[in-house]
């Protein structure tokens, strides 16, 4: 997994995109500074987190635009880190994980 932190508009809040290999995404997350650890609504952005949800860097300039503007270095250093990936498998332990989340996005879409 990468992480590269991106500065925001302003200070208040901290943005963090990158690559997850094994969730084949990429993502971002936008942390509200001012808010403590412990407030549930600490994190105002939190995209990337199912399988392949966010199949490239530019997909998640719409999610994060009024926080940031991710750069065309950043968008080719996130692409590098997908591509340095690509040829790494999982491991059981990730196997095993990604089968539990795929059945529970399962049984989530018959309720």
């Amino acid at each position: 997994m990468s992480r590269h932190t991106i500065e925001c508009f302003s200070a208040r809040f901290q943005l963090v995109v990158g690559w997850d290999r094994p969730l084949r995404s990429f993502f971002a997350q936008v942390e509200d500074l001012e808010l403590s650890d412990e407030d549930d609504d600490r994190i105002v952005v939190w995209v990337g987190a199912s399988f392949a949800e966010i199949p490239t860097p530019e997909a998640l300039q719409p999610h994060i635009a009024q926080y940031a503007i991710i750069s065309d270095e950043m968008l080719a250093t996130l692409r590098a880190d997908r591509a340095a990936t690509l040829d790494k498998g999982d491991t059981q332990l990730q196997r095993m994980m990604r089968r539990i989340v795929e059945r529970n996005e399962t049984e989530g879409e018959g309720r």
